[in-house]
């Protein structure tokens, strides 16, 4: 994933934590993808102050996922439910592979499981 579109994830999972200010900025640059000119146009503030805003909701935005993990958890269920439903879609799974698959539905299910720590019930 790159840098804009992991952004534009994080924004998703935690822009209403952020300021109001902070959510209409981001909210210019990674949902409406205006350049830093045109945002800072939009709102009448300098480029600089846009850029500085911008940085600052960025590290926001890093610090809750730090925090609470929202995008990484996301990310391994989808890369479990994708090795699910390419194994299902085999016609012939042997026990083995029964086992793995019931293995990557379970890490979506119950993602502390799949990672070693104990469940907290959610």
């Amino acid at each position: 994933m790159d840098d804009f579109a992991r952004r534009a994830a994080l924004f998703d999972l935690y822009g209403e934590l952020l300021t109001e200010k902070q959510r209409r900025l981001v909210s210019h640059r990674y949902q409406s993808d205006l350049s830093l000119a045109e945002i800072a146009e939009l709102e009448e503030i300098t480029r600089a102050a846009v850029s500085e805003s911008l940085s600052a909701a960025t590290r926001s935005l890093e610090r809750f996922e730090s925090a609470l993990g929202l995008l990484r958890r996301v990310a391994r269920a989808d890369a479990a439910l994708d090795k699910a439903r390419d194994m299902s879609a085999s016609p012939i799974v042997s026990s083995g592979d029964w086992a793995e698959l019931t293995g990557h539905i379970s890490a979506v299910i119950d993602p502390a499981a799949s990672d070693g720590r104990p469940s907290d019930g959610v």
